[in-house]
C-alpha cells in the first residue's frame, strides 16, 4: 500500500514539473513573439553641442561638451501609476538598463563612434511614464576625432566636424532617427578661432560594435575661420615683423653714413687749422675752425 501511494505521489510529481514547463515555454515563447512584435524599437536621437573646447589640428581632433537626448515608447515599459504612485519614473540609466534586463525589453545603448578617449559623462537620467513613453538625457564631454581635415586651403578653408552616436544593439532591434527638435548648436560655444555653421542630423547603418549592422544618427556641422582672429594674431605680428627688419637695416646704413661724414669733417678741419697762437688775442676762434658745415669737431666713435 505505501509502495502503491509513493509511485503515485511521483507520478503527481512529475505530472506537474511536465506541466509547468510546458506553461513556462509558452510563456516564454508568447513573450518572444510580443518582443519579436515591437521590434525594431523607434528611438529618437538629439545631439546639442553645447561647446568647442578645443581644436587641435595637428592631431585632427577636437573636445566638445555635448547633451545627447532620446525619446522612445515602448509598451513593456508601461506600469499603474496609481499603484506606483507617481505618474513618471526617474531613475540613473544603471538602474533603467537592469529594469529593461529583468522585464525584457532592449534599451537604447550606444556608442560615440568617433571619440578617442572615456566619455566623461557630467550627468544623465532616464524618465518612464506610465504609457511606456521614455525619454534619455546625458551631458557629458569628450574629445573627437576629425580625419576630414584638409588644409591646403589654410587659413581660407572651410572644415567638416561629425558627432556620431552608433547603437550597440543592431539595427533588427534598435532603430536610430533624427530628433525633430533640442538639436544643433548651444548659444555659447566658446570657440574664438571657428566660426560654426551649417548643423545636420544624419541617419545612417553602419557596422555596429556587435559585427552586425547597426543604427547611427550623426550631428554634422562645418567651421571655418575668423579672418579677424588670423589678422590679429598671425598676420598683423608678422607684418611688424618685417616693418621693423626693414627700418633696422636702413637705420643701420643710415648710421654709418654719418659716421663717416662726421670723420671727413673732423679730417679736414685738423688739416686746415692754423696754429693756436695766432688765435691768441682772440676770446674764442673762427666757427670754421670750430666746426665743418654743422658737423661736430670731435670724430666720431
Amino acid at each position: 500500500m505505501g509502495n502503491a501511494v509513493r509511485t503515485a505521489a511521483l507520478w503527481v510529481l512529475a505530472l506537474w514539473l511536465a506541466l509547468g514547463a510546458s506553461a513556462l515555454a509558452q510563456t516564454g515563447a508568447g513573450a518572444a513573439a510580443a518582443l519579436s512584435e515591437r521590434m525594431p524599437l523607434q528611438v529618437a536621437v538629439g545631439i546639442e553641442i553645447d561647446q568647442i573646447t578645443f581644436v587641435d589640428q595637428k592631431s585632427e581632433n577636437f573636445g566638445a561638451v555635448a547633451t545627447i537626448r532620446m525619446r522612445w515608447n515602448d509598451p513593456a515599459l508601461a506600469f499603474d501609476a496609481d499603484e506606483y504612485g507617481d505618474p513618471v519614473k526617474v531613475m540613473a540609466p544603471e538602474e533603467f538598463y537592469a529594469m529593461a534586463e529583468a522585464i525584457p525589453t532592449p534599451a537604447p545603448i550606444f556608442v560615440v563612434q568617433n571619440q578617442q578617449e572615456r566619455r566623461w559623462v557630467q550627468t544623465a537620467l532616464v524618465t518612464v511614464e506610465a504609457d511606456g513613453d521614455a525619454f534619455y538625457a546625458e551631458r557629458s564631454s569628450v574629445k573627437l576625432q576629425a580625419p576630414y581635415f584638409n588644409f591646403r586651403r589654410y587659413p581660407f578653408d572651410h572644415q567638416v566636424f561629425f558627432y556620431e552616436v552608433r547603437s550597440v544593439v543592431p539595427d533588427t532591434f534598435i532603430e536610430l532617427t533624427p530628433m525633430e527638435e533640442l538639436w544643433g548648436f548651444g548659444d555659447l560655444l566658446g570657440e574664438e578661432e571657428w566660426i560654426l555653421e551649417n548643423p545636420r542630423l544624419i541617419a545612417s547603418v553602419e557596422p555596429g560594435l556587435t559585427g552586425q549592422e547597426s543604427s547611427q544618427v550623426a550631428l554634422r556641422f562645418e567651421g571655418r575661420r575668423h579672418i579677424e582672429y588670423y589678422a590679429l594674431r598671425l598676420f598683423l605680428p608678422l607684418l611688424v615683423l618685417i616693418v621693423v627688419a626693414w627700418a633696422t637695416f636702413f637705420l643701420e646704413q643710415y648710421q654709418r653714413r654719418i659716421e663717416i661724414a662726421g670723420r671727413i669733417c673732423w679730417s679736414s678741419s685738423r688739416s686746415t687749422s692754423p696754429s693756436p697762437t695766432v688765435f691768441q688775442g682772440l676770446a674764442t676762434p673762427p666757427s670754421s675752425i670750430s666746426s665743418c658745415n654743422g658737423c661736430s669737431s670731435s670724430p666720431g666713435r
